[in-house]
């Protein structure tokens, strides 16, 4: 192997017109302001006809132009090539043209190398500020890589799937907007994300598909969102809509607890009671049949739910609903569930707001125990993202969120 293919491979360049010296030696120095490694070299490459005037054998040499191009940087040293360029006169039209190499972009002096190992460091969750350091360059130019990232990555589904799962997640942007994000139910590999989640913005993008395409949809999983509730029988007719069953129970567990609290503050001046309602809140969350038999306090669990629960007679009818739901859900009981919520007798708190919502989309509730689908996976990306956009301390372009988002969790 000759010394020029060698460094070349040493630097990861691949121009064959780019030449070294024979004694060639780095020289140190700095590069504004940062310690760096400086190599000499020239680009011997000719040039047969002026690209102006369109004429050959009129070109004279016309000495060298240097640049100075920045390549993948060292552990502790940034890696400058001082490339001198062939400058050639052409005595026709008398313009002057310089050579050029295809290790970096035109007017640029940072190698493809160098904006090729930015775009996968986008596959980690790291900082722009962080990937510049790494990679030698300015946070501004980590930004001017994201077009190039873009390319790379799809934010749209040729075909539907046959079951998609739908949610929303909030923007780390300044206005804290609501994007819409949907996924592939059956093989959880890609998300496609939209700038809104409004009805006259997802009518308009799904009518994109062919009725056809759209008729092709099975199932869709959503949480309680009206909006989609609404939605989704007018543009996938065919399609049989599932609740999130962590929903349901995440729900009618939020009004469990309302309930709770009101039955505290009636115990302020029975200070053992109170502290039994308060202390030990997780224990009317759990099954009543799968308590721990370890000795809380001065009772076991079991005894302190039901001393706690006969408290107040209204609380003791909201805990059985709940447990009535939690369990026909582990069971994927659909009589038991639809029996619940159908029985349900107003009580005058916050559980009649959760039945009356489990009422009116019945049919959808019941499917969540029919169906394996659910937005568990769905749910764990939203957390990712929320995690990605901590460590960049929000992002001012959606786009730039999108693809990072799309690059780290999908490419």
């Amino acid at each position: 192997m000759s010394q020029d293919k060698l460094i070349l491979n040493l630097v990861g360049l691949k121009d064959p017109h780019i030449h070294f010296e024979a004694d060639a030696k780095t020289q140190t120095g700095l590069y504004y302001g940062h310690p760096a490694l400086f190599i000499n070299a020239k680009l011997l490459k000719k040039i047969s006809r002026c690209p102006n005037c369109g004429f050959a054998d009129c070109l004279v040499k016309d000495g060298h132009k240097t640049v100075k191009l920045k390549l993948s940087p060292q552990r502790f040293h940034l890696l400058i090539l001082r490339l001198a360029k062939q400058r050639f006169l052409c005595k026709h039209c008398g313009s002057i043209i310089t050579s050029q190499t295809d290790t970096v972009k035109p007017n640029c002096q940072i190698s493809k190398n160098v904006w090729q190992s930015v775009v996968m460091d986008f596959h980690d969750n790291m900082a722009a500020t962080l990937i510049a350091k790494q990679n030698g360059v300015s946070a501004g130019t980590v930004n001017r890589a994201y077009p190039q990232a873009a390319q790379m990555i799809s934010n749209r589904f040729v075909r539907l799937p046959k079951h998609l799962s739908f949610d929303e997640f909030t923007s780390s942007h300044q206005n804290r907007r609501m994007r819409f994000i949907f996924q592939d139910a059956d093989h959880h590999n890609r998300v496609v994300i939209l700038y809104g989640r409004r009805k006259a913005f997802l009518r308009s993008y799904f009518m994109q598909y062919s009725q056809k395409e759209r008729a092709r949809v099975k199932t869709i999983s959503v949480d309680l969102n009206a909006g989609y509730v609404h939605l989704i029988p007018e543009l996938f007719p065919k399609t049989k809509i599932i609740i999130d069953r962590f929903h349901i129970i995440q729900m009618t567990q939020r009004s469990l607890n309302e309930v709770r609290l009101s039955v505290a503050k009636k115990q302020l001046h029975f200070p053992r009671k109170y502290r039994m309602i308060k202390k030990y809140w997780c224990l009317f969350d759990k099954p009543f049949d799968k308590r721990e038999a370890k000795r809380l306090y001065y009772r076991v669990p079991l005894r302190i739910v039901t001393d706690t629960v006969a408290l107040s007679p209204k609380f003791t009818s909201v805990y059985l609903v709940y447990q009535d739901i939690l369990t026909a859900v582990q069971r994927h009981d659909q009589d038991l569930l639809a029996k619940t919520i159908c029985d349900y007798r107003k009580l005058n708190c916050s559980m009649d707001t959760a039945i009356r919502s489990l009422k009116q989309n019945l049919k959808a509730v019941t499917n969540s125990l029919k169906y394996a689908y659910s937005n568990g996976p769905l749910e764990g990306v939203n957390r990712n993202i929320k995690a990605i956009g901590r460590t960049a301390y929000g992002y001012r372009n959606f786009d730039h969120y999108r693809t990072r988002i799309q690059m780290e969790l999908f490419a």
